[in-house]
């Protein structure tokens, strides 16, 4: 939150509701970056632990700071083969998140990191309504 009019009891309770920071205008641009960079690593970290959690992606860990490649996801395809296009592994991904919440889109729309309205648009769009 970046307020001009900041306060202590104003600032916990931007927290309180789910504020990343509370930032007082006037506030350098340098640090302004800092703030933003390190609010978007906590959102792709709580976005991949929560696919971790729904057994979307490896808990595999990397000791240079690179994903490891998902080996069981890619075994089941020829090296030597075609490889499928964006839209059929987002496809293919969309009926995994639900095949495990047996059908509940909006559990699958939260494990993706999506909206409900997004995912139901896919949903139409590749023909997958039921």
């Amino acid at each position: 939150m970046l307020t001009g009019h900041g306060s202590i009891d104003t600032a916990i309770e931007a927290i309180r509701a789910g504020a990343f920071d509370y930032i007082a205008k006037r506030c350098p641009l340098g640090e302004l970056e800092v703030r933003i960079h390190r609010a978007l690593e906590r959102h792709t970290l709580r976005r991949r632990a929560a696919l971790v959690e729904h057994g979307l992606l490896p808990a595999v860990q990397s000791t240079n700071g690179v994903a490891p490649r998902d080996t069981a996801a890619t075994s089941s395809r020829d090296a030597n083969g075609p490889v499928p296009t964006l839209e059929q592994m987002e496809r293919d991904h969309i009926e995994l998140a639900l095949r495990r919440t047996t059908g509940h889109r909006g559990q699958a729309a939260a494990m993706l990191g999506t909206s409900e309205r997004n995912l139901y648009r896919k949903l139409r769009d590749y023909g997958l309504e039921q």
